[in-house]
């Protein structure tokens, strides 16, 4: 629960473009919170120009399994009856801004992931969690990522 209370806490809503922040401060800043997550977790990362950014599992540079979310969201609105950024659980639930779309479930990947990898559980291809920066204004990082990363396979009987 800390983990997603760490990035509920950025309101990471697409801000004014830098170079060093393509979607903005807060985008950027939620990516590199998902990062040092992921490697507190003991998985390997890579930052892609702040844009787009991924935890893998399992070696090697071929294909990969790959599962894609995003860290951004849309802004917060009103009628709120918790902090949308402090990640108020209550009755055994979480509520904030985030929680459901996206940084909730693509942190139960991350996690699930971690399950497997702690158990030992291994494949025969690397497996990745992409984690985006806009998906909530275009979802132009998967474009940026496919210049600098093949795609990844997906439904693959023998994984």
């Amino acid at each position: 629960m800390q983990s997603i209370q760490r990035l509920v806490a950025i309101e990471s809503v697409e801000g004014v473009h830098t170079p060093d922040a393509p979607y903005g401060e807060m985008p950027k800043k939620a990516l590199l919170e998902v990062l040092a997550i992921v490697e507190e977790l003991g998985f390997t990362t890579k930052n892609i120009d702040n844009i787009i950014g991924y935890a893998q599992y399992g070696e090697g540079d071929g294909d990969y399994i790959g599962i894609f979310g995003h860290v951004d969201v849309v802004p917060l609105g009103e009628g709120w009856q918790y902090p949308p950024l402090q990640g108020v659980i209550d009755n055994g639930r979480i509520y904030g801004r985030g929680v459901l779309d996206n940084k909730g479930p693509i942190l139960t990947n991350l996690y699930a992931l971690y399950a497997l990898k702690e158990l030992g559980v291994t494949f025969n291809k690397p497996v990745r969690i992409v984690f985006g920066t806009n998906e909530e204004s275009g979802f132009g990082r998967v474009q940026h990522y496919l210049t600098k990363e093949k795609p990844p396979v997906f439904g693959r009987r023998r994984l």
